[in-house]
């Protein structure tokens, strides 16, 4: 990656690789310029190694497309994501899903992310420990409305309760409308309603987007298939 400058595309999902092949692919990224997506999905990458590829994204701005689902990302390491994820003007997507992350993770995301003018349109944080306390700093910061460009935010599990769900899904401005089913996946419905941002909890198995957008569907159509 320091030297390559062809590639645009890197899939190294379900290899297993740990924190110490992550890192080894951060310190690529600080000086590559043409790598546009990159997918290491199922992989053990722990706090150590998104600790250096969020390094290497604070100076990155080639990539677009980032794929850590299913790894073994907390807190700590997900707070370095998001504060790189505050200042990189380049990643559109960011999947994070099945992860380690909590409140603590959640309340970083909400403070470095969701209360900034990010770059961000796709983001993924469902399946991971995200419980009451950190669903409603989401919550409060998207009411904020400082991340613009943001179109679809999927966050979902157990620890969520239906109170702290319907506090997230009170952030729609627009009234529902257009509803219908997009997608169901490992016991997840998602009920589409026209706009903009969508919210998925597993819990009470909704989704609601808002600020009218005709893409979303494909938007969303999009992310379910990248995961497969």
């Amino acid at each position: 990656l320091r030297t390559n400058s062809a590639l645009c595309e890197l899939r190294l999902s379900g290899n297993l690789l740990g924190d110490k092949a992550a890192s080894g692919l951060g310190a690529g990224l600080r000086a590559n310029g043409t790598l546009r997506v990159l997918t290491l999905a199922k992989n053990r990458v722990g706090d150590a190694g998104a600790a250096e590829l969020a390094a290497a994204l604070r100076v990155n701005s080639a990539l677009v497309k980032l794929d850590l689902a299913a790894n073994q990302i907390g807190d700590s390491g997900a707070a370095k994501l998001f504060g790189a994820l505050s200042t990189n003007r380049s990643l559109d997507g960011v999947n994070l899903d099945d992860n380690q992350i909590g409140d603590e993770g959640a309340t970083t995301l909400a403070s470095a992310v969701l209360r900034a003018d990010t770059a961000l349109e796709v983001l993924g944080v469902g399946g991971n420990a995200i419980g009451d306390a950190g669903a409603t700093e989401i919550a409060a910061a998207l009411r904020a409305g400082a991340c613009k460009r943001l179109r679809l935010l999927l966050v979902g599990g157990d620890a969520l309760s239906e109170a702290v769900a319907a506090e997230l899904l009170a952030c729609a401005t627009a009234p529902a409308r257009g509803a219908g089913v997009l997608h169901e996946r490992h016991g997840e419905l998602a009920v589409a309603v026209k706009g903009q941002l969508s919210f998925i909890t597993s819990k009470i198995s909704l989704s609601i987007y808002v600020q009218p957008d005709p893409n979303v569907r494909s938007l969303y159509g999009s992310y379910v298939s990248s995961q497969r």
